[in-house]
């Protein structure tokens, strides 16, 4: 396989990737509203350690370190799209 099929591919995956993360942002948006109406705080810091304790079993320990700092970012937008959200009904 030479680059330019290689750089095809992982255009492919982004495109997945992209899509993936879209759904997840918009299940995070209905997560945010179901916290707000139990009186939930958008932090929970067990549910984060169980998850990167999960996605760091699941890949290779290789790559362990990089799913863990990769889910820390994506908790990081959940959180912050979730607090814009629950400010934004304040208003």
């Amino acid at each position: 396989m030479d680059l330019n099929e290689l750089r095809i591919e992982m255009d492919e995956i982004d495109r997945g990737l992209v899509s993936l993360f879209q759904r997840r942002m918009e299940l995070s948006a209905r997560i945010a509203a179901c916290k707000a109406a139990n009186g939930l705080a958008v932090t929970d810091p067990k549910r984060e350690g169980q998850k990167l304790a999960a996605v760091a079993r699941q890949v290779s320990p290789e790559f362990a370190e990089d799913v863990e700092q990769l889910y820390r970012l994506l908790f990081e937008l959940s959180k912050g799209y979730q607090n814009r959200l629950l400010e934004e009904k304040e208003c």
